[in-house]
């Protein structure tokens, strides 16, 4: 530091040290910055609720709004019989829990149900031993809030709640969850052309056959194709539903389709800790990882060979071509 300040002196430049932080300006510093945790948790939440029973079964539906402004969507299936009533006790339950789980503490819930919420404020007497046992719930839940509010709001203001419930309660009749979920814009009518797109499910892969045999013994009608996968399903073992290759010095590696396999291989390729692996070693590090598919070895060399930064930086000879001198030597046997 001695150095620099006789080398800058000549310049008009001094070098002058820090003085000390005041312990006034520190302390307003700390004041300033230190977020006032009773000021953050005492901000009121919103609470939209709305419970849905029809013959296909019953959910609710939950909208939880912060202080600032930021929606969070609940779409809740039930898989037991309610009511409609017990649907939206069930939901505002569901709201309220949801509501601590954030630590609120001042809650303005919104229903439509004009039973429920007069239940709750005490203008109506729960009767029954089941809306009972759920009000008695509901209170406990409340006595952990600072201060709430239940207000009956009309059906209009809450959509976005009965939409919810609505669509959790449908959800019955799918027993499928892989469905191609399309909208579609345009009446048929309009005259203009419409494509249509045919999506299957399920794409044949090269496990079907593997699988096929291992569950049912199922088999090919030709002699010989059924002798050939006899000989590489022994290769093979299916675990929790899933089809894993038997390894002679190596865990069970765990069979992936070609779409699959090619993430994988990026990943490990030019992933977060990838190193830009040729094509025999990508494969066999993708082994070492756990994974198989046939073509593996066949995908990392076409992945090596098409990536960019490979072929930009990889250790090839850049020197122009010359005509090649000879060596000569004065005697025999002369180095």
């Amino acid at each position: 530091m001695v150095k620099w300040a006789v080398e800058l002196r000549q310049y008009g430049i001094e070098y002058r040290p820090r003085p000390a932080i005041k312990e006034q300006i520190l302390a307003d510093f700390l004041v300033e910055m230190t977020v006032n945790q009773e000021e953050s948790s005492t901000q009121t939440w919103m609470v939209y609720v709305n419970g849905s029973s029809t013959s296909t079964g019953s959910g609710a539906g939950i909208v939880v709004e912060s202080p600032q402004g930021d929606k969070f969507q609940y779409a809740f299936k039930f898989l037991f019989p309610a009511t409609n009533n017990e649907a939206e006790y069930e939901a505002l339950i569901m709201g309220i829990k949801l509501a601590l789980s954030v630590r609120a503490k001042r809650l303005m819930i919104h229903s439509d149900s004009q039973l429920i919420v007069s239940q709750v404020n005490g203008n109506y007497e729960a009767k029954e031993d089941k809306m009972l046992e759920y009000l008695t719930q509901v209170n406990e839940l409340l006595s952990c809030l600072d201060s709430y509010d239940v207000k009956q709001i009309p059906r209009v203001e809450n959509k976005s709640a009965d939409r919810l419930a609505k669509l959790a309660s449908s959800l019955a009749n799918i027993d499928n969850r892989k469905i191609t979920f399309l909208t579609y814009g345009k009446e048929k009518t309009d005259g203009s052309d419409v494509t249509i797109f045919c999506a299957d499910s399920k794409e044949p892969s090269w496990k079907d056959e593997i699988i096929d045999y291992l569950r049912q013994n199922k088999l090919p009608a030709n002699q010989v194709e059924a002798r050939k996968l006899r000989v590489r399903a022994a290769r093979f073992t299916i675990i929790d539903g899933e089809l894993y290759k038997r390894g002679f010095s190596s865990p069970y590696l765990k069979c992936l389709m070609s779409a699959k396999g090619n993430y994988v291989l990026r990943e490990i390729h030019e992933g977060i800790c990838g190193n830009h692996l040729a094509g025999r070693a990508l494969a066999g590090k993708a082994l070492r990882q756990g994974y198989f598919w046939p073509t593996m070895k066949q995908d990392a060399i076409e992945l090596a060979k098409h990536c960019h930064a490979c072929q930009e930086h990889a250790n090839f000879h850049h020197q122009p071509a010359t005509i090649l001198q000879p060596l000569e030597s004065p005697l025999p046997f002369a180095q």
